[in-house]
């Protein structure tokens, strides 16, 4: 039964990113991956390993650098150790939440002879799976770093590979239990939505303050090595423990291991006890009392809209993957109003690039609007409730239109606002602002059209689970790379011809170039997209 269970588990989170449209036929009728699909994927993975990879090598190296003369190699690896944590606990505590506590199919698996200490032990395998993939990240790197400084110590690697399989299970359980705290605060609030994206910026946030830290004091923490290292033997013995271990010592590594193992087995000893207990009862907030109120009758295409706000308003991971765009763009407002003369001092200290600060401007806005996905997913969404939506007596098109104006409602307003923001603070003059404006509405019209055109061609309606659609899928990703190419294209066009026309006509040739852009789309959705949507 476990491996049944594990092959369906598995089977779902690395086959769903792959859409309908882009499936092949076996000869035994199955689908299969298309070969196309399967390298942009492949291309992607190793790009994402090769950029951490290489930030994280270089990072280990200047540790070990300046700690291996004075005999620490251990501290380097503490250091290196609590990132990799660190890293692994922010990138599956909410995978961890929605994957063992908010599973769709939660249900139908227990109403099923299958013990649930099965279906637990699954959900926490591949949870496992993904925390190995986040610390090999930075430990291998680490490891490379170690034996360039110091040479090839067999000791070392074979160390290594077992602290590979058994710090995982260190951030598993910090995942488990964050993500059970998270379950439980979202449980009972209202809005669980806004507190589960609150609650993510805020993880998020204080990982890339840790980093950031690090990466301005990185020569505070070599010349106080030495008090450093005292430290943490002295009150975080574990991470004293992983770093011994690490360096070749046999004995730290069976302590440290032990010490893993015991806190994994408390936590995982405590899930299975109470794992039907957590996922089905509904602790819920406080009952919403009725209140009589007037109802006003709304058009068809009104209820949609009010149905897709709604959706998205009520689903944390859809906010949170989809609009984070909207978040950079605020905080790039906020920081103009509040450092707005700064900027305009140092644009005005480089005149060419303070000649193009309107382009530039909108090519940040653009490149954060490319962020913004909300329509890239929407028909995956309806999964469930597809057969209701196309029983209504609306058209395909109006609800097409609908998801489209989801999308602008959410993106095109705080991309608005930077670019008004950015303006006034640039003193780039009426016409201008007029133009960044039109350029921010239009490229978030662009990436909406693009995000939907995508998701009919490469639907899922297959998931369990709806942070897969909405960050698995190959609309999310097709869609997300070709607004970046979008933006890219802009970028070399004006290098090729921008020395001979003036900034404002090169931006009306971009907003004529992505207006067309979107006009295609929008003609390509009226006619074959609503006959692909009523053909799902």
């Amino acid at each position: 039964m476990i491996k049944t269970l594990l092959k369906k588990q598995l089977r779902e989170f690395f086959s769903v990113m792959f859409g309908r449209s882009v499936m092949g036929k076996k000869r035994d009728g199955k689908k299969q991956a298309g070969k196309g699909m399967i390298a942009l994927y492949i291309f992607l993975l190793v790009y994402v390993v090769a950029v951490f990879g290489g930030m994280f090598f270089t990072y280990s190296l200047v540790f070990f650098e300046s700690f291996s003369p004075a005999g620490l190699d251990w501290l380097a690896f503490s250091f290196m150790g609590l990132m990799a944590t660190m890293l692994a606990v922010i990138g599956s505590v909410f995978m961890t939440h929605s994957m063992v506590y908010e599973a769709k199919d939660n249900e139908l698996l227990l109403s099923m002879p299958i013990k649930p200490s099965y279906i637990l032990f699954v959900r926490i395998f591949v949870l496992y799976l993904i925390n190995v993939f986040y610390e090999a990240l930075v430990l291998i790197p680490c490891v490379a770093a170690y034996f360039f400084v110091n040479g090839f110590n067999a000791f070392v690697l074979v160390n290594a590979v077992i602290l590979l399989a058994v710090m995982p299970l260190f951030a598993l359980a910090l995942s488990c239990v964050l993500g059970w705290v998270v379950a439980l605060v979202v449980s009972r609030i209202k809005n669980k939505s806004f507190i589960s994206v609150f609650v993510s910026l805020a993880f998020i946030a204080v990982y890339y303050y840790f980093f950031i830290q690090i990466q301005n004091s990185i020569n505070e923490l070599v010349a106080s090595g030495a008090i450093i290292a005292e430290n943490i033997k002295t009150f975080v013995y574990p991470a004293y423990a992983m770093g011994l271990a690490a360096s070749g010592d046999m004995l730290s590594l069976l302590i440290f291991t032990v010490m893993v193992l015991a806190l994994f087995a408390l936590v995982y000893y405590v899930l299975s006890k109470s794992f039907i207990r957590i996922v089905t009862t509904n602790k819920g907030a406080k009952k919403a009392k009725y209140r009589e109120k007037a109802y006003r009758a709304a058009s068809a295409e009104k209820a949609l809209l009010r149905k897709e706000v709604s959706r998205f308003l009520n689903s944390s991971a859809y906010i949170l993957n989809c609009g984070l765009g909207v978040v950079f763009l605020l905080i790039m407002a906020v920081f103009l109003v509040i450092k707005g003369e700064d900027v305009l001092a140092l644009f005005g200290e480089i005149p060419t690039i303070g000649k193009i600060a309107p382009l530039i401007v909108c090519a940040g806005i653009g490149f954060m609007s490319t962020m913004n996905l909300v329509s890239a997913p929407s028909i995956s969404l309806e999964a469930k409730t597809f057969w209701l939506l196309r029983s209504l007596p609306v058209s395909s098109w109006s609800v097409i239109k609908c998801k489209i104006g989801l999308h602008m409602y959410v993106t095109a307003v705080p991309s608005m606002i930077c670019a008004l923001v950015a303006g006034i603070v640039l003193k780039s003059g009426i016409f201008m602002i007029i133009l960044m404006l039109a350029f921010s509405a239009t490229i978030n019209f662009l990436v909406a059209c693009l995000g939907l055109c995508l998701n009919l061609k490469f639907p899922n309606f297959t998931w369990t689970n709806e942070t897969v659609p909405i960050k698995q899928g190959a609309s999310i990703i097709l869609t997300m790379l070709s607004g970046m190419g979008t933006v890219f294209f802009l970028a070399i066009l004006y290098i090729l011809i921008g020395g001979f026309i003036a900034e404002r006509l090169f931006l009306l040739i971009a907003l004529v170039i992505i207006f067309a852009a979107s006009l295609l789309l929008v003609m390509w959705l009226k006619k074959r997209g609503t006959k692909i949507f009523e053909s799902l």
